[in-house]
């Protein structure tokens, strides 16, 4: 293979990008936005790596001159609006270089400012064309004053356009927020996942149901609902999104709330030292093929009566986050509710995370032979892959 004076192999352009954004892939937003997730908390923050993402785009700056070029478009591809005012005007700079604005046409996820809305509406509005993911986090617990002075605009995305590529939204919703996520939701036609939950500070919650709607979601596929009050709750139920979602992750206790789930093929539940009720989830989920939860919650058993006879389930992830267990009662219960006659046959369950300890205790023997007696012969695998 030949080489430029620079020393770069004479490959195109965009395969050297591509190259690079594979460099990248473990700690790219975008990437990490389109994850499987199967931990025990909900994958909330796509930016969560990002510092590792920006180091490794900018070395890639240092090579040579046409890694530089390239490096450019990679690191430019994740941008972040905070409320330092030199940051975001040297931001401005660079996005809007190039005929019809070539940089700013190239991000990809961008990370809104909890507090800088009239920000936020600029880059989101030069960004339109390509941003795939955005990201609007919790408030600071010791805001910067003058930024709050500075707040919201009466009309937060006016002239911003649609939003065509954007397909994965994680908003936290907050009094300082409120009636944008409506307006970015109107204006992506695309979008297939959304994380929504309500600020942890008690005097950035909002007072009324979240504003704007539209009154359907006619392209989301994946729904994560956090930890939402019962406005918030409402407003999402109001919606007509349900009957084509495929994958939902929420806490045990919004199972009653939610209506039929004719498409759900994957539900995810977090959260412990809770209920959940079998009985109403397989109401609600008619089609479901892979739960995963926590095995430390009470469970109600389904109805016997009420289940159809063929029903059946691929794959239960099971977490635990204990290592020392004194009260085998929770362990005991779910595996009887699963060898029960009436339980849907279930073809595999992964034990997830803290369960090494407890394979290998004596106390779980008993589970095992009653594994062992039942006619269901589900396989029990840990790690994943490996049959217990």
């Amino acid at each position: 293979m030949s080489t430029t004076s620079t020393g770069s192999p004479q490959l195109p352009a965009e395969l050297w990008l591509y190259i690079q954004a594979l460099a990248t892939a473990d700690y790219s937003p975008v990437v990490l936005a389109n994850a499987e997730w199967f931990q025990y908390q909900p994958h909330v923050d796509p930016f969560s790596q990002i510092r590792h993402f920006w180091r490794d785009a900018r070395s890639f700056s240092l090579v040579n001159t046409h890694w530089n070029a390239l490096a450019t478009d990679l690191l430019y591809s994740c941008v972040s609006v905070d409320t330092n005012g030199q940051h975001f005007d040297r931001l401005l700079e660079i996005l809007r270089r190039g005929s019809e604005y070539t940089v700013a046409n190239r991000v990809r996820a961008i990370r809104l400012s909890s507090r800088r809305f009239d920000w936020n509406r600029t880059i989101l509005a030069l960004c339109s064309a390509s941003v795939q993911v955005v990201l609007l986090p919790d408030v600071e617990r010791f805001p910067d004053l003058r930024a709050v002075v500075m707040n919201v605009p009466k009309e937060p995305l006016e002239g911003a356009g649609i939003f065509p590529a954007l397909t994965h939204i994680f908003w936290t919703e907050t009094q300082t927020s409120a009636g944008l996520l409506g307006r970015l939701l109107s204006a992506a036609p695309n979008l297939h996942g959304m994380y929504l939950t309500d600020s942890s500070t008690a005097l950035e919650r909002g007072t009324d149901q979240i504003a704007n709607l539209p009154s359907a979601f006619p392209s989301l596929r994946n729904l994560t609902l956090g930890t939402l009050d019962r406005l918030s709750m409402q407003s999402i139920l109001a919606v007509d999104c349900f009957r084509r979602i495929t994958t939902l992750t929420c806490h045990p206790n919004w199972l009653t709330l939610l209506p039929i789930l004719p498409a759900l093929r994957t539900l995810r539940l977090f959260g412990s030292r809770t209920t959940i009720d079998f009985r109403a989830l397989f109401e609600i989920c008619p089609v479901v093929e892979e739960i995963s939860l926590d095995v430390w919650n009470r469970f109600l058993h389904p109805d016997p009566q009420t289940m159809q006879p063929s029903r059946g389930l691929q794959l239960i992830r099971l977490h635990s986050a204990v290592t020392v267990v004194r009260d085998w009662s929770n362990i005991q219960e779910f595996f009887g509710m699963l060898v029960a006659p009436g339980f849907p046959v279930v073809q595999r369950v992964v034990l997830h995370n803290a369960w090494y300890r407890v394979i290998h205790d004596l106390n779980f023997g008993p589970v095992r032979e009653m594994l062992n007696r039942s006619p269901s012969e589900v396989r029990i695998e840990f790690p994943e892959g490996r049959r217990l």
